[in-house]
């Protein structure tokens, strides 16, 4: 009877020791895929992806977008947006990429201004919105005139993550 009890013992100890481990390694697998960086992520990449997309180039259209300043760190882009009221031909709102703050406390942050229709010029801010923390660098690069690629580090100091999107804008 003893033997059997203890038998038992062990074998319910062993199921505990199982379950604590399996309990520990799936929860250090939610809490990286949950982290801010991989979270931060996969919002860079599809906001970047849209905002990207949103654009068009025409043939012979002004060289200069998109634009890439300060050695690749931030980017500049013409969006086209469907407003009735716009009777203008090209687009009528700019989408700025940027990093505000320092490495590695960095925010990657979009601002979408305002076509001046006169000129076409930046206008006015329309609103300014944070994408994603944790960034310790950021570059953007331009292909073929009509591809835009990010390269984004994210690194809150206990997970890392490296994220590289290239997005063509659409051609008329």
């Amino acid at each position: 009877m003893m033997v059997a009890i203890l038998v038992t013992c062990i074998v319910i100890l062993a199921i505990g020791v199982v379950f604590v481990a399996s309990h520990r390694g799936w929860r250090r697998i939610y809490n990286k895929m949950h982290s801010v960086p991989i979270e931060g992520g996969y919002v860079a990449r599809e906001s970047f992806d849209k905002i990207v997309r949103q654009c068009y180039k025409k043939k012979g259209s002004d060289p200069n977008y998109p634009a890439v300043g300060g050695s690749g760190n931030f980017l500049t882009l013409k969006v086209a947006y469907d407003d009735p009221s716009d009777t203008s031909t090209g687009p009528d709102r700019y989408a700025l990429f940027a990093v505000t703050g320092t490495s590695p406390n960095g925010i990657l942050q979009v601002t979408r201004k305002v076509r001046n229709s006169s000129d076409g010029t930046e206008g006015s801010t329309l609103f300014s919105t944070n994408i994603c923390g944790s960034v310790s660098s950021c570059k953007f690069a331009i292909t073929n005139g009509k591809c835009v690629q990010m390269a984004l580090t994210l690194d809150d100091g206990k997970y890392l993550n490296v994220v590289t999107t290239t997005s063509c804008m659409a051609l008329e």
